[in-house]
């Protein structure tokens, strides 16, 4: 364990980042909230696009002939089908990547937004409870070795 004058300090930044929080009023729930519904929306994604690449994988493999005897004719109109008709399994795989590229991008983006959201807001919180504990308005936390304050 590390001894001395800073020892004090790393306890007190450790008992302020897992304790103090704890006990602080939460705010910007919206904020919490639109964070979890960014996290959902990317695995929404994710799942979806790899979904869609292995249907598109499935298409190329099996062969788009068989899909205009399926369809009845209706999907003659359909720019994707013709293609996949023509490529066979290459254009499957390629298609199959891409999805898989695309989607991941996504779920990138999206769960970065969720994870940024909760970056600011705990900066908000770290900086709202020091400024807390700097005016004077509360006491700092105990020391788990000795319990005295740790400014003492």
């Amino acid at each position: 364990m590390i001894e001395g004058y800073g020892a004090r300090y790393l306890r007190w930044a450790h008992l302020l980042i897992t304790k103090g929080v704890e006990h602080m009023e939460k705010r910007f729930k919206a904020l919490r909230f639109l964070s979890a519904v960014y996290k959902i929306l990317a695995w929404i994604v994710l799942v979806l696009g790899v979904l869609a690449g292995l249907g598109i994988l499935t298409l190329g493999v099996i062969g788009g002939g068989s899909l205009t005897t399926l369809t009845y004719g209706y999907a003659r109109g359909a720019d994707i089908l013709p293609a996949l008709m023509q490529g066979g399994i290459v254009v499957g795989i390629v298609g199959f990547l891409g999805s898989l590229l695309v989607s991941g991008l996504h779920f990138l983006i999206l769960y970065a937004v969720s994870e940024f959201i909760l970056l600011a807001l705990s900066i908000e919180e770290n900086t709202r409870e020091t400024a807390y504990y700097l005016r004077g308005e509360g006491s700092l936390p105990l020391s788990t070795d000795t319990g005295v304050p740790l400014n003492s």
